[in-house]
């Protein structure tokens, strides 16, 4: 183990890519070595004679190029997925770049050949054992130190939240017909969303809406710093939903929220029904009731929050859930006869997959937006360079 580094190879900066490095570095206080990079600029060097990728969430056809050389090369990986890729639904720019066979056929090329294929749920762990027989379930995490120590003092308001990205907007829908209702239950409530609105609703002085955030810490702090008394996580009980893990629920714990969950399989293993938070049936008039419920009754609402914190440091804290981390993640060290440098990449090989992953870049920004998104996309590139 102590030649052993571990080399997180990313795609993009995004929030499963920023939760995994918390691991790391809780690993690293345990005696893993790890650095990170991405996809794009990953070369030999960065693997020397025992490095072991780690792919998060990877999908670009560059994946194959480097999966080929790995198995070649007697040398091991890790991918990690958190969602089910191939059972996605709708029609959002998401769900058509999981449904290109050039993007699917990475991802299944990357799992079927991957040492270990790291999930955090089970439904996600027995969809992926179609395409391998090495798929571990790893438990989920928070980083307390995400949230700062608890301000004091009320708000003067009742304060209901979600945060989510844009992807989120169909899970909404189920809110839509209860906002007005619960509105009018108190003058105080307030609903906050960050990061989507649900559809036709528009903001006002008691329906506010706040932009997407897209650094996970920042993310966080600023859902504490809203002090929401109620959070919602509602999700549709779709197959890929189903294979999600408990991440709402790990949020607002920490934070001391009580939430309101739908009642699937994420939250179903995770919150304890009127200890620990509500789980709540997949039809508006339910959700109508549970968080009316919430809104009128700020003894369980405290009980709910208290309960849920409790729960967070004991079960999700990293120090409790690195020692099976750090067991998968150096169970696969370098074999003694594979110790050798990687050959690199021929740049013709690089040149044709950056290529083809700029092709469906934009393929997908001009389905969304016409030509205007195209060059959103173009200026955003070339700001980030």
């Amino acid at each position: 183990m102590p030649d052993l580094q571990i080399v997180l190879v990313a795609e993009a900066e995004i929030a499963t890519t920023q939760i995994i490095e918390g691991m790391l570095r809780e690993c690293a206080r345990r005696g893993l070595h790890w650095t990170k990079t991405s996809l794009a600029t990953l070369c030999p060097a960065d693997l020397g004679t025992t490095g072991v990728p780690l792919f998060v969430r990877c999908d670009a056809p560059l994946l194959r190029s480097w999966v080929d050389t790995l198995t070649r090369a007697r040398r091991p990986y890790l991918y990690y997925l958190d969602d089910n890729f191939w059972r996605i639904d709708g029609d959002s720019a998401l769900a058509h770049h999981y449904r290109h066979p050039a993007v699917r056929g990475s991802i299944e090329h990357a799992v079927a050949n991957a040492s270990l294929v790291l999930t955090q749920s089970p439904e996600l762990a027995e969809f992926v054992g179609r395409f391998s027989t090495r798929v571990v379930v790893l438990p989920t995490f928070f980083d307390d130190a995400l949230v700062a120590s608890e301000s004091g003092g009320s708000t003067g308001e009742i304060r209901i939240g979600f945060a989510g990205s844009p992807s989120r907007i169909d899970d909404l829908g189920v809110l839509v017909p209860l906002i007005h209702p619960v509105l009018d239950l108190d003058a105080r409530v307030v609903f906050e969303f960050a990061g989507v609105m649900p559809s036709g609703l528009a903001a006002c002085r008691r329906v506010r809406h706040f932009p997407h955030v897209r650094d996970y810490a920042t993310y966080v702090a600023f859902q504490a710093s809203r002090r929401w008394d109620i959070g919602l996580a509602p999700l549709r009980d779709t197959e890929a939903n189903r294979c999600k893990t408990d991440n709402k629920f790990r949020e607002f714990a920490a934070c001391g929220i009580a939430g309101a969950y739908a009642d699937v399989a994420p939250y179903r293993r995770s919150v304890e029904s009127g200890v620990t938070g509500l789980l709540v049936a997949e039809h508006s008039l339910d959700w109508q009731m549970a968080i009316s419920r919430l809104v009128t009754d700020p003894t369980l609402r405290q009980h709910l929050g208290r309960q849920a914190r409790i729960v967070a440091h004991r079960r999700y804290a990293l120090n409790v859930n690195a020692p099976a981390w750090m067991e998968r993640l150096t169970a696969n060290g370098v074999p003694i006869g594979a110790r050798r440098m990687l050959t690199a990449q021929p740049a013709w090989r690089r040149s044709l997959a950056a290529l083809r992953l700029r092709q469906l870049q934009v393929r997908e920004a001009f389905r969304v937006g016409g030509v205007a998104e195209v060059a959103r996309k173009v200026a955003a590139l070339l700001t980030r360079r």
